[in-house]
């Protein structure tokens, strides 16, 4: 266990209080740097990634780039995808097909933005500190990007073979299941990435996925080589949201749960039921538990499952989003209010 990391807990978790920075209504995903201490969120309404204090909890601003904003098109809209690389640099996907780098403070701090070869969204990313590289995916557009950090420009691209650019497929006979493309992680036992490929079983009406019903995911090396790729089967809608357990498993979101897969084999233990619906989904080391980001139906939830045996904790209602994370030195959880009353914080004990 790491400095500055708060003893696993698995037990309660509870609704603490909002955080209230600039009204925001529209945003996706956010990102928790442990070692800093820092909450990222990407802010669509204010066209910006804000910067919030996760010791204290505290807003201290908002990092301008030159974002798209909300668009009202979830092809174009942006910020999109954040984090933080091991010099401090925030890197986020934008709606114009671009990452943005910039610096960390709060300000119109744009240092570089970044075509990835699309005309949409850049979007959920990973990192991969040993070798320099991150990986982003253009979802609507069926291809990935593998950026190097060191030198700020794209290293490769994997091009998935219903890729709407008009580039040959990167492996012959190998698609997008459906449902675009999700989140990536990156494990650093194994020091490959793994891309979350959802599929589409049930298509909505306005057509923006083609029905497959198995999803499943990439496993890729830092240079962009695709290593294997494992189904998911019984995943409704999923895998989306995508966190890496502490067992040297997965844990993926499904229309229908979460789905635990082995990182080794890709064999899926189970789908734990209960948290169903979630976007994205967190790990946090102080407390060991997953974190689902659920929107709901009628009410957006908080899910709440034990990454020691895989069972379902809590699920908290009427606060949140589809956007989690957690800071593991005291616990707190992040969870993005949808109505734009501010991030709800929670506190596991």
């Amino acid at each position: 266990m790491s400095a500055g990391v708060a003893g696993a807990s698995n037990g309660t978790v509870t609704f603490s209080n909002d955080i209230n920075p600039p009204a925001t209504t529209s945003f996706d995903i956010s990102y928790v740097d442990n070692s800093r201490g820092l909450y990222f969120l990407a802010d669509r309404t204010n066209k910006a990634v804000d910067l919030i204090d996760a010791k204290t909890g505290t807003f201290t601003g908002s990092i301008q780039g030159g974002f798209q904003g909300a668009t009202n098109s979830r092809a174009t809209s942006g910020p999109n995808g954040v984090l933080d690389d091991s010099a401090g640099l925030v890197w986020a996907g934008d709606g114009n097909s671009t990452i943005k780098v910039l610096n960390p403070t709060p300000g119109a701090n744009l240092i570089k933005s970044i075509p990835t070869g699309g005309t949409k969204r850049a979007d959920e990313l990973s990192y991969d500190p040993a070798d320099q590289v991150i990986l982003i995916a253009n979802d609507f557009e069926g291809f990935l990007t593998f950026i190097n950090v060191k030198t700020q420009s794209v290293a490769t691209h994997f091009y998935y073979g219903d890729n709407t650019v008009g580039q040959p497929a990167t492996v012959s006979g190998h698609s997008t299941a459906g449902g675009g493309i999700e989140q990536s992680v990156w494990d650093p036992k194994t020091g490959l990435f793994y891309q979350a490929v959802p599929a589409c079983s049930t298509p909505p009406p306005d057509g923006t996925c083609k029905p497959v019903t198995t999803g499943f995911i990439d496993v890729f090396s830092p240079s962009g080589s695709l290593v294997k790729t494992y189904s998911v089967p019984g995943c409704t809608n999923g895998p989306t949201g995508l966190a890496l357990g502490k067992n040297s498993y997965l844990m993926g979101a499904c229309d229908n749960g979460g789905a635990v897969v082995e990182v080794g084999s890709g064999h899926v233990r189970t789908i734990v039921s209960g948290v169903g619906g979630a976007d994205e989904v967190w790990f946090n080391p102080g407390d060991g538990n997953f974190y689902f980001g659920i929107s709901g139906t009628t009410a957006p939830e908080l899910g709440v499952v034990n990454g020691d045996n895989a069972h379902l904790v809590t699920t908290i209602s009427g606060h949140g989003g589809h956007s989690v994370a957690a800071y593991a030195g005291n616990n707190h959880i992040f969870d993005p209010e949808k109505s734009g009353s501010g991030i709800a914080v929670f506190a596991s004990s």
